[in-house]
């Protein structure tokens, strides 16, 4: 007015939040605007001038424990993981990693407050991790969408390779001398029931290619078997690419 002063026109308000929320809130509202699948890209050179293209820096790819833009089109071509291009309503983009995974929440029937936990894995040349998981299997992006009896197909197949060779809880592999098919006995884990629990999705920035974010669908199916040692134990696959592979497990509540 014609004394200076000035009408109150907007307050902000303004709140602290962790990133995976902030990521949430940039994401809800977006539409799904491209999907980059198994023979999107023709090379390694072009996957990287698209990447380029929509704000990711793959300049530490391949570096510093980081995967390569190679292992992507990997991923890609064996439809284990697919891109998509998110847009907001105001014109920002948004590029996902999507990746569809089932976890398994495996019980006794006579214990059916605890669910088995891997605790370990270890690789045919004695390296080690930690996990701390229930059961789960990475699914591929050509049976989208999925459905339950698809769901049980996997739970199957997951439980045969990974609880056929049971040990007792101390056991590990012996660099350089890794147990061949056949030279240990098998055990009789039965699945009895499958039931498809929950379904919800996570976004977090990959720990495996730089600057990107990963949208996990989880799918939780809830898993009766007999034939599960009581205890703590291990097991052998030999049906994973790159195996044979030892787990631990533990049975948790």
């Amino acid at each position: 007015d014609e004394h200076g002063h000035r009408k109150l026109k907007y307050v902000h308000a303004w709140n602290w939040l962790d990133w995976p929320r902030i990521r949430r809130y940039l994401f809800e509202g977006s539409t799904r605007k491209e999907a980059m699948r198994k023979g999107s890209f023709r090379s390694e050179a072009e996957l990287e001038t698209w990447l380029r293209q929509v704000g990711i820096d793959t300049n530490q790819w391949g570096k510093d424990g980081f995967k390569s833009v190679r292992d992507l089109l990997r991923e890609v071509e064996n439809e284990e993981a697919q891109l998509e291009l998110w847009g907001r309503h105001d014109g920002v983009s948004l590029l996902m990693r999507v990746v569809h995974v089932l976890q398994l929440r495996v019980a006794d029937p006579e214990r059916p407050n605890k669910f088995l936990v891997q605790s370990w894995v270890q690789t045919k040349e004695g390296r080690a991790k930690t996990i701390n998981r229930l059961m789960s299997k990475k699914l591929s992006c050509s049976q989208v969408p999925f459905d339950e009896e698809r769901f049980t197909q996997v739970a199957q197949t997951v439980l045969h390779a990974q609880l056929r060779a049971l040990q007792d809880v101390h056991f590990q592999l012996t660099p350089g001398k890794p147990p061949v098919r056949g030279s240990m006995a098998e055990n009789e884990v039965t699945m009895l029931s499958a039931t498809l629990a929950g379904m919800h999705y996570d976004i977090e920035e990959s720990p495996s290619f730089k600057g990107m974010q990963t949208m996990y669908h989880m799918y939780t199916m809830d898993i009766e078997c007999i034939g599960l040692p009581t205890g703590d134990f291990s097991s052998i696959d030999f049906d994973r690419p790159g195996g044979p592979y030892a787990y631990g497990w533990r049975q948790l509540s």
